[in-house]
């Protein structure tokens, strides 16, 4: 329902109870894009809540003046999964939790209505998530990044995909994702501790479990990010470490490596396309993503210190 009011009991249908969680630190100029696009949604949010890693630049003020509710933890205690489990246990009293990171730009002001209203038509779907489209300084590679994992049209996947989609049928994206809370609940939240990637554990839980996921494709956000060679190396090197972790789940619905190939395909296409540096540019970074995934994928034969150095949130090797 669009609408800047609380929806109206109709029937014996209590009205869906919304809630949003957003983690953050430091987030500068993002806090405010950010706060101005939620301000402007016209879906009714009943409870918004800003979990903050000790933000030194006012950030935590900023969300309490929007009206968000605050909670503060040490920087050291971020965890991917732990702290938006947090957000749910603090969130007990709503139907929906939307999560969001605080770099995301809202692009109309119906993105979080539209992210929602699938939880209204089926009852079997635990989970959405909403279209990234790339900033407007995306570089080329992360446009093409966000082209390829965000199409332009709506799906609802279950487990009954996965032989047709592979590890593709569990994707979601915690930038811009919302979950039934009862449901997350039910197959025990987000992992603790996380490297990263805890929507796609609950996704697998999720599709496990006979339910289902949607992909909103006009719930639309600008979200994305200029890495550089080495920060995919790192960043594929974390996701080589959750396809290991997730090895037994995976099993289940295909592997990986398939899909990772056909990104990688599709990005050289894409590269051909921008002169003649870019595909060499193109091969360097596959080569990296390449590199640092297959040595993710070994990870528990490496020693905590190198994995520390290799990994995008080092923090993490140090409480496991």
């Amino acid at each position: 329902m669009n609408t800047t009011d609380p929806p109206e009991q109709t029937g014996n249908r209590t009205p869906t109870r919304y809630g949003l969680v957003v983690p953050t630190y430091n987030a500068g100029d993002h806090a405010r894009h950010f706060l101005d696009g939620v301000s402007t949604q016209t879906l009714h949010v009943h409870r918004k809540l800003a979990i903050d890693s000790s933000s030194r630049d006012g950030t935590a003020n900023l969300f309490r003046d929007q009206g968000f509710e605050v909670i503060s933890i040490p920087t050291s205690q971020f965890d991917h999964g732990g702290t938006r489990q947090q957000g749910v246990e603090a969130l007990e009293d709503v139907d929906v939790i939307v999560f969001a990171t605080q770099d995301i730009q809202f692009s109309n002001q119906v993105s979080l209505a539209n992210l929602v209203s699938v939880f209204d038509e089926f009852d079997d779907v635990a989970a959405s998530y909403g279209r990234q489209l790339p900033h407007l300084d995306a570089d080329v590679f992360a446009a093409h990044a966000r082209n390829f994992n965000y199409p332009p049209k709506s799906e609802i996947r279950g487990i009954g995909d996965a032989k047709r989609l592979g590890v593709k049928a569990a994707f979601i994206s915690n930038s811009f994702s919302a979950y039934r809370r009862t449901d997350l609940c039910n197959i025990g939240g987000f992992p603790s501790p996380s490297l990263f990637g805890e929507d796609f554990c609950v996704a697998l839980k999720f599709l496990h479990n006979n339910l289902r996921i949607a992909y909103q494709a006009d719930a639309c956000v600008r979200h994305s990010h200029n890495y550089s060679i080495a920060q995919e190396f790192s960043r594929y090197f974390d996701i080589g470490v959750l396809y290991a972790q997730q090895q037994q789940s995976l099993a289940k619905i295909g592997k990986p490596d398939g899909e990772g190939m056909r990104y990688l395909r599709s990005e050289l296409a894409i590269a051909k396309a921008h002169g003649w540096m870019t595909p060499i540019h193109s091969l360097m970074r596959c080569g990296a993503k390449f590199t640092g995934y297959k040595i993710g994928r070994h990870y528990s034969v490496i020693p905590r210190s190198v994995c520390q150095r290799l990994s995008m949130y080092p923090p993490y090797w140090k409480t496991t």
